[in-house]
């Protein structure tokens, strides 16, 4: 695996999953300001090839749910938490 990748294994990570508070502008543009999150671990990543990005499988310990997508996917928008320990 290279050094290069957005998310290694056992990455704490987590994505947002609901809206919590909204802003609207003087022009009635609504904005969503606080997020509602979901956190996971990265069980294992799959290298993407040429233009294909990473894809990696995380496990929701909350909802024992189990996501296997993309690290780009604009449904989910992973964000890293925290590193592994490296030890």
């Amino acid at each position: 695996m290279s050094d290069c990748l957005k998310f290694s294994r056992g990455d704490y990570v987590r994505w947002p999953i609901s809206t919590l508070v909204f802003t609207a502008s003087e022009d009635g543009i609504v904005s969503p300001v606080e997020w509602v999150y979901s956190y996971g671990f990265v069980i294992e990543v799959a290298e993407g090839m040429h233009d294909m990005s990473d894809a990696i499988i995380v496990y929701c310990p909350a909802t024992g749910d189990w996501i296997v997508a993309h690290v780009d996917d604009d449904k989910y928008q992973f964000e890293l938490v925290s590193r592994r320990d490296n030890e």
